[in-house]
């Protein structure tokens, strides 16, 4: 697409392909950005409730891909439930409240805000083997639906009503 010889000697997995591909295409024409965008780009809404005033930090982001574990999960499903966990900040871990500037506890959860019409998925296959100090490919069984029901990932559903 640059005109640019493929450098066979340089080894990329899917994802950084699919991401390097996206990324050329965007540069080519805006109605083309404009069409990736739309077809691809998606935007996940991070979330941080104060649990000891009002305060709601909400940070949005575009992704292209959905990064899931496989070590430990059966499937697809488990591992959205993973990338949409909440996590309670408490203790050592309180948050730092940007609104009052008191450490406060909070509650911590990515949501999907915006799908893409084609959802991509990075399925993470390989964990870091602390003893052999080496990457090891994950072998086991990971399912997937044939078809998805996104609707439990997005802020609707994850989210209470007065922070959305």
């Amino acid at each position: 697409m640059d005109h640019q010889p493929l450098n066979t000697a340089e080894q990329k997995d899917m994802a950084e392909f699919f991401i390097d591909l996206v990324s050329k295409l965007e540069e080519m024409t805006p109605a083309l950005k404009k069409v990736i965008k739309t077809l691809f780009c998606g935007v996940i809404s991070n979330n941080v409730v104060s649990l000891d005033c009002d305060h709601v930090s909400r940070t949005l982001e575009e992704f292209y891909t959905v990064r899931c574990q496989v070590a430990d999960m059966r499937n697809l499903y488990e591992s959205l439930d993973e990338v949409t966990v909440k996590d309670t900040l408490e203790g050592d871990n309180m948050y730092t409240c940007s609104q009052c500037g008191k450490k406060v506890r909070a509650e911590k959860r990515a949501c999907f805000k915006k799908l893409p019409h084609i959802l991509c998925f990075n399925t993470m296959r390989y964990t870091f083997n602390m003893l052999t100090m080496l990457k090891e490919k994950v072998n086991t069984h990971f399912s997937f639906p044939l078809r998805l029901n996104m609707e439990g990932y997005v802020g609707k559903q994850l989210m209470p009503q007065q922070y959305q």
